[in-house]
């Protein structure tokens, strides 16, 4: 299995969300601008000289303004017998 590389997580209020992962876990937080789609990039853990973290099994990610939308419960899940209870949109790069 391929391992997770980078997360996407919606935010409301990218300020508050900023504040909160900085001073709960000191990740470092670029706030980008409208032309970014507002998107924050978190920085969880060092880089190399290629942009990837370097310890292993760690990742970085950011954060886009939240939504209303709610994608559709993915099809292989509900096979498995899943139900959804409540929804979050993340988005998850694979290499």
């Amino acid at each position: 299995m391929n391992p997770v590389v980078h997360f996407e997580l919606p935010a409301n209020d990218r300020q508050r969300m900023a504040d909160f992962y900085t001073r709960v876990f000191g990740w470092k937080m670029q706030m980008m601008g409208e032309d970014m789609g507002n998107y924050v990039v978190a920085t969880t853990t060092p880089l190399g000289a290629e942009g990837r973290p370097t310890s292993p099994g760690a990742i970085n990610g950011g954060f886009y303004p939240g939504t209303a939308e709610m994608p559709p419960q993915h099809p292989s899940a509900s096979h498995a017998g899943c139900r959804v209870i409540f929804s979050v949109r993340v988005h998850i790069h694979i290499l």
